[in-house]
């Protein structure tokens, strides 16, 4: 068994050669597999061996999985919001973004757009929106929005899907890791779970 908890970049670099070692692989950096599902799928497949996704710091992927069993989604979206200091650091943010983390004093958002965009400027932030993106089969509909709260003390995720089934909102609040305050302490224990 190998379990990637590396960040979105390494990740790719542990999944390969695990698979053609025919390990089993969890994966932790979502994200990752995400934007490399096929090749990494392929890779499974062809040495017979596994590749598992942690439910990372959400709740609520039972009911997204079981929606899409039941006629269509109609619209999809997670906000994550976290304390500035988890989110500073990430490489797509701006210099007035860098600035704004620094001194605002309210809640303000970070990005809105698509899953992908997400995980290429906040890489170690949003592997939860790729987490969503896989267990909805929806990455295409994903909204994906990060708001930065100088008031938060704990990492949350809100989860709102509307389909044929009816309607879904799953809210998660995480403690920060106390040795990365870019991830959940959750996230970590998922992987172990």
């Amino acid at each position: 068994w190998v379990l990637e908890a590396a960040s979105v970049k390494a990740a790719i670099r542990t999944a390969e050669p695990s698979l053609k070692n025919k390990k089993p692989i969890i994966m932790i950096s979502t994200g990752a597999f995400l934007l490399n599902q096929r090749p990494l799928t392929r890779l499974a497949q062809k040495y017979t061996t596994k590749i598992y996704l942690p439910s990372g710091a959400l709740c609520g992927l039972d009911g997204i999985k079981a929606a899409r069993q039941i006629g269509s989604i109609h619209s999809i979206s997670i906000t994550s919001t976290k304390p500035p200091k988890g989110l500073a650091g990430a490489p797509g943010l701006t210099l007035g973004q860098k600035r704004k983390l620094a001194k605002s004093r309210t809640a303000f958002y970070l990005y809105k757009g698509g899953v992908k965009g997400a995980i290429q400027k906040f890489p170690a932030n949003v592997n939860v929106a790729a987490t969503t993106a896989i267990a909805s089969q929806m990455a295409g509909k994903l909204k994906v929005r990060v708001v930065a709260d100088p008031k938060a003390q704990l990492n949350q995720h809100e989860i709102k899907l509307v389909g044929d089934f009816g309607e879904l909102t799953a809210v998660t609040r995480n403690r920060p890791s106390a040795m990365n305050p870019k991830t959940s302490a959750l996230a970590i224990q998922s992987a172990l779970a």
